[in-house]
């Protein structure tokens, strides 16, 4: 069971590389929430882009670190990787509350 827990995992991380590559490349920009109908300044996007193809690969390396935890059957790693997911969104969202406040 936990192979399959697993596998999924790592197609999950795939799709995240796949999605932050094209980001970087400044492809697939209409994924990004506010921009459905491509009204959004090109500069802003491809800044925004690159900004969250980061995010997306370090979450892929998270996923699939976890998922070597689950192969592995090793708890110490996985509550490694969940602590690092908790510190990297406690992260992020600390950066995005700044940037509000100092923009509005």
């Amino acid at each position: 069971m936990l192979f399959i827990a697993a596998a999924l995992t790592i197609v999950f991380a795939l799709g995240l590389l796949l999605v932050g590559r094209q980001f970087q490349k400044g492809k697939w920009l209409r994924l990004l929430a506010g921009n459905t109908f491509n009204e959004l300044p090109k500069e802003k996007l491809a800044k925004t882009a690159k900004s969250c193809s980061y995010c997306l690969y370090f979450t892929s390396l998270l996923c699939l670190l976890s998922a070597l935890a689950l192969v592995l059957n090793n708890p110490l790693l996985l509550y490694l990787v969940c602590i690092l997911g908790v510190i990297y969104g406690i992260t992020g969202i600390c950066y995005a509350f700044k940037k509000w406040l100092k923009n509005g």
